[in-house]
């Protein structure tokens, strides 16, 4: 009997923390959840919600309230990912717009940014034109143009647009040009810059977009595979903000993919979906059951999600999580292939057009995906998911050297794939 036990309990241990190198421990993440409490931000924005609220007149538009009060809410969507206050607040902006008459630029500003909040990158660029007609200061204009064209493709003009607001103190360069690195594979640059943002806010004492650097600081470290500074950040930045869910669900992806810990993994992600708004973790979730074979449980969280993320008010936001499903574990590339393509009326770029030639891969239509493929995607800089596609892609021509350079840059990035995707680059011979 004594045997017995101590068999099951080396089982346990061994199913708990498959890989002897895990980083974090059942100890740190129990305190983390223990110690969890809403942040005073959170506190001031409900406070602001209700100040702007009550102030408003039901029977008159009352521009200066209204516009606080839709700021509010987008500040709410920030902190808790409830799509409904984003919704409520663009609603709030369009009604003001209207009531100017359409010819007031500040209305139209609002409008960009709830805009690229829900991945409506065309309407985006229309406030933006409609905002320079109308004028803008140059600053403003740069950086919202940076921000429209980076998202619909237009690369170049992006670039142009960031020089023109280039200052090495300014937190809003350093924040793009970080992302600007990020884009051609400057690894090294892009942490310097955002770190260097998140230093800019601190100094400055501005917690909230200090916050944001640095959780963007341990997205970058942890795609470019160093899990430990990753942690190390997403702590960091939970100390400034306990309601940054996003930074608890990075901590549980690590736990998850690289400590291989299923079970931890586990309470993370369901302590995570018990606070958010947003369907993230349910993502998460069916990742961890494909990993740990628990197919019933995986279709489970799969459906939920796509349940979910298919719902019109989540729009476009979600496509990129939705094919990696129905590609994968779903199998269901019809469904995929009509994603890649809505995805590409707004926003048509080397990624989106990387989902649409392994949709169609995954369709059997490969003379289809060639041609997209030698137009749109050859050549540029891809991120990791994409990189792993495209590696599977060439695996399909027959190209054994070009799958083989697209899955080195995936293997460099693999924290961006999906369990199986890791266990299959695991058993790919790269030279």
């Amino acid at each position: 009997m004594k045997n017995f036990l101590i068999a099951i309990a080396i089982f346990f241990s061994l199913n708990a923390c498959k890989n002897n190198t895990a980083i974090i421990n059942a100890t740190e993440i129990e305190s983390l959840i223990k110690n969890y409490k809403p942040s005073p931000t959170l506190k001031e924005n409900e406070e602001d919600l209700l100040f702007w609220k009550t102030r408003i007149d039901a029977k008159n538009i009352d521009a200066v309230n209204m516009s606080k009060y839709a700021a509010a809410l987008t500040q709410r969507f920030k902190l808790q990912g409830d799509i409904n206050d984003l919704l409520a607040a663009d609603s709030i902006l369009q009604l003001l717009d209207k009531h100017f008459d359409g010819k007031d630029a500040s209305y139209k500003i609002s409008q960009i940014s709830t805009s690229l909040m829900q991945h409506k990158f065309i309407a985006a660029d229309s406030f933006l034109q409609q905002a320079n007609r109308i004028g803008i200061g140059a600053y403003e204009k740069s950086a919202l143009s940076f921000d429209v064209y980076f998202e619909t493709g237009n690369i170049t003009l992006a670039f142009y647009e960031l020089a023109k607001i280039k200052n090495y103190k300014d937190y809003n360069f350093m924040f793009r040009n970080a992302k600007s690195f990020h884009y051609k594979g400057n690894v090294d640059s892009a942490l310097a810059n955002m770190q260097a943002a998140a230093n800019i806010a601190m100094q400055a004492k501005n917690i909230p977009l200090a916050q944001s650097a640095i959780s963007n600081t341990a997205d970058l470290f942890l795609h470019s595979g160093d899990v430990k500074k990753a942690k190390e950040l997403y702590l960091q930045s939970i100390n400034l903000n306990n309601t940054d869910l996003h930074s608890l669900l990075g901590l549980g992806t690590i736990v998850m993919l690289h400590d291989e810990n299923d079970t931890l993994a586990e309470k993370v992600f369901q302590f995570v979906k018990s606070k958010a708004k947003q369907p993230d973790v349910i993502f998460k979730l069916a990742q961890l059951h494909i990993q740990s074979g628990d197919s019933s449980s995986a279709k489970k969280y799969a459906t939920e999600f796509v349940t979910i993320a298919s719902n019109k008010n989540y729009g476009n936001m979600y496509n990129k999580y939705l094919i990696q499903l129905y590609t994968s574990f779903l199998n269901e590339p019809n469904k995929a292939v009509e994603i890649a393509i809505q995805e590409l009326k707004s926003r048509n770029t080397a990624q989106t057009n990387a989902w649409y030639v392994y949709a169609l891969l995954k369709k059997n239509k490969l003379a289809e995906a060639n041609e997209i493929y030698k137009k749109n995607v050859s050549g540029k800089p891809l991120e990791g998911l994409e990189s792993f596609w495209m590696g599977k892609y060439m695996q399909a021509n027959n190209k054994g050297y070009n799958a083989n350079e697209f899955f080195k840059i995936a293997k460099k990035n693999k924290y961006d794939l999906d369990p199986d995707a890791i266990k299959e680059l695991a058993d790919i011979k790269i030279d």
